[in-house]
């Protein structure tokens, strides 16, 4: 037996021991780590209509699998490290961000406004550490389930505000159980106290 036959036949005998142990350079050996990431790149730019091809080929096959693995590193991106290099990149590139959103800002007025209105209060309920994870299509199911009616009062309005029936000053987290609409008179007079009476429609979206 030639030694390239021998060294191939003990390869797929160990297959996994030998890559878990690359695993582990990779990750503890930044030399190992940089040569990987230059042989990669090489090889990607001497063959890249095969390599396009290929992921095309993993990205149409592996659907599911890559919609869970972006999740799990989406998650990952939530990290300090991740947060970290967000704020540097914010530092480095603030002009023209900002520059970006008031482009946007300006050609999406009306999205402005509808997703200020479900950001502020679940902003304020992450600074008081209160749960808090209503969507604009639960905010707008909720509306259409009070017949786009205050929920106090039942005056039909296309400027209702999102209220907190347990305010939020007295733990109640912006949630779509604890949110109901309300006109700006009745959730200006109600201000931080709990309703008399309840909402007859308490949705759960």
């Amino acid at each position: 037996m030639s030694t390239a036959v021998y060294q191939k036949e003990w390869y797929w005998r160990n297959r996994e021991r030998v890559l878990a142990a690359n695993r582990e350079r990779y990750h503890t050996e930044p030399e190992y780590r940089l040569l990987k990431l230059q042989q990669k790149a090489t090889y990607k730019k001497e063959h890249k209509g095969e390599v396009d091809l290929r992921d095309a080929l993993y990205r149409r096959t592996h659907k599911d699998e890559i919609k869970v693995r972006n999740a799990v590193s989406y998650k990952k991106r939530d990290s300090e490290k991740e947060a970290t290099r967000r704020a540097v990149y914010y530092q480095q590139h603030r002009d023209v961000i900002r520059q970006r959103v008031k482009q946007w800002a300006k050609a999406h007025p009306e999205k402005v406004r509808q997703y200020a209105t479900v950001k502020n209060p679940l902003r304020r309920a992450y600074r008081l550490g209160l749960p808090g994870h209503l969507t604009l299509e639960q905010w707008r199911a909720i509306k259409v389930a009070y017949k786009g009616k205050c929920a106090y009062c039942g005056k039909r309005t296309k400027r209702l505000t999102i209220e907190h029936v347990i305010p939020i000053s007295k733990g109640g987290g912006t949630l779509p159980d604890n949110i109901v609409p309300a006109c700006y008179s009745c959730n200006s007079s109600k201000g931080n106290r709990e309703p008399i009476l309840m909402p007859a429609i308490r949705l759960l979206v």
